[in-house]
């Protein structure tokens, strides 16, 4: 769409999209001078959302924390059992 002098705008070849995570939340910038962040709750919406639209990637993360848990029990036996002896 032209502008006031009748010639088309510069537009943006690729836009540098980065994200830093932060504990209250994510603060999104650009190669503009414009900055948007995002609060915990926020983001926390969003990522589950965006997880459970993608069964494969939540089975992994199930499948992940299942193994955590197994190591994590793994850990307290050993303990128990080396209270005993």
């Amino acid at each position: 769409m032209p502008d006031d002098n009748g010639t088309a705008p510069e537009q943006p070849q690729g836009v540098n999209l980065t994200m830093q995570v932060t504990p209250q939340g994510a603060l999104l910038s650009c190669a503009y001078p414009v900055q948007l962040g995002l609060p915990a709750e926020m983001m926390d919406q969003w990522t589950e959302q965006w997880i459970m639209s993608r069964p494969l990637l939540l089975q992994k993360l199930a499948q992940a924390a299942l193994v955590a848990k197994k190591q994590e029990l793994a850990i307290i036996k050993h303990v128990n059992r080396s209270k005993v002896n």
